[in-house]
């Protein structure tokens, strides 16, 4: 799962293939926000964060999750706010988030994509945005989720996740890299840490 206004495409993913090559089916999400499918679409996520697209996800792992012995969450940048947010009900599924939002006050203040977050969040008030913060509404302790960002992320700001990390209890595995928002970046020193950290997901 990935960002708003950011489409699953049909190119190689190396990290679905890292799990499919261990034998996992993975499915990629296309919820509400996404481009490809037509502007209404797209900009149907402005001012409605996890709403309808919170709404797919949870019809997604319901009809899934008859079908599996065991699910495994995934979720890049605004993808891996969904994951959390379906981590908040139930938090017995391993969740390994990348690059994403924790605090929306935090990011509507200081993200130097501040255009885009005041066109995604249009409308919202701070109550709202406190809301719908991963980290105001995941509270509960977790079975285990694991955390990778890039230090140099100027989209999501690194503090979001050292500020989370040091308020919340529980099984959270947190992995820094030399990377900025996208881990098309990512050092080579730092793939195999980041191996490392899909590994773990699933152990």
């Amino acid at each position: 799962m990935g960002g708003p206004t950011a489409p699953t495409t049909y190119c190689l993913n190396s990290i679905a293939l890292f799990y499919c090559e261990k034998g996992y089916d993975v499915y990629e999400i296309v919820y509400p926000g996404a481009t490809g499918i037509g502007k209404n679409f797209a900009e149907c996520i402005q001012g409605n964060i996890l709403k309808d697209d919170y709404k797919l996800i949870k019809t997604v792992h319901s009809s899934i999750n008859e079908k599996y012995d065991g699910i495994y969450l995934f979720g890049a940048s605004y993808g891996g706010v969904l994951a959390l947010k379906l981590l908040e009900e139930y938090p017995n599924i391993p969740t390994l988030v990348c690059s994403t939002i924790f605090d929306w006050m935090c990011q509507y203040q200081f993200s130097t994509s501040n255009n885009y977050d005041q066109w995604l969040l249009t409308g919202l008030t701070k109550k709202d945005l406190m809301d719908k913060s991963p980290a105001h509404f995941l509270k509960s302790a977790v079975h285990k989720l694991i955390i990778c960002h890039g230090i140099n992320d100027k989209n999501v700001p690194y503090q979001q996740v050292v500020a989370f990390v040091n308020s919340h209890l529980g099984n959270i595995k947190q992995f820094s890299f030399e990377c900025g928002h996208s881990f098309h970046d990512m050092k080579l020193e730092d793939l195999s840490k980041f191996k490392k950290a899909l590994s773990e997901l699933i152990e």
